[in-house]
């Protein structure tokens, strides 16, 4: 079994529709129909395939990727992601689906700014990588943090961004 390297954006759960455009807008179309049905339902399957489109830098070169017509930018794929909604927050999982990309998730820039972008643009509370340890390491979190050491909520989705977050406030 290769690695596995995720990248989980924690989001106020208002903030779903502005975070699943920038993940259209960032996505090859094919599947803008079945994000759009997820946005409506605020139900999604365990995982999707998505083509992120990234800027080439010198460790996407070394991924297999779909070459677009913009020479500086490909998408890669098939990038496993998730969608799990609760009350307050939606946790969106990014995994990788072989070894090579998970060493890019890791080590790419171009790959990082990217999910930087997307959770800074949807107004989003963090970005982390979870390593194939499970260790989470933080990208990006907002100074606007809307998490209260005193919010409880029994929603298995919340308390798992919760968990997640409390070590970084």
């Amino acid at each position: 079994m290769g690695r596995l390297v995720s990248l989980q954006i924690i989001t106020p759960i208002e903030q779903t529709a502005a975070l699943f455009e920038l993940i259209i807008q960032k996505t090859m179309p094919a599947t803008e129909q079945e994000l759009r049905s997820i946005l409506a339902t605020q139900i999604a399957p365990p995982d999707i395939c998505l083509c992120f489109v990234v800027a080439l830098d010198e460790v996407i070169q070394t991924l297999e990727t779909q070459a677009l017509e913009l020479a500086d930018h490909v998408a890669i794929g098939c990038v496993w992601t998730a969608f799990s909604f609760g009350d307050h927050y939606l946790l969106t999982t990014a995994t990788s689906s072989y070894t090579a990309m998970a060493r890019a998730f890791e080590e790419s820039q171009s790959i990082q700014s990217l999910f930087a972008d997307i959770a800074q643009q949807s107004a989003s509370e963090a970005l982390f990588l979870i390593d194939d340890w499970n260790q989470s390491h933080l990208l990006w979190h907002s100074d606007h943090t809307t998490l209260k050491d005193n919010w409880i909520s029994n929603h298995p989705v919340d308390q798992c961004c919760r968990e997640i977050m409390v070590p970084f406030h």
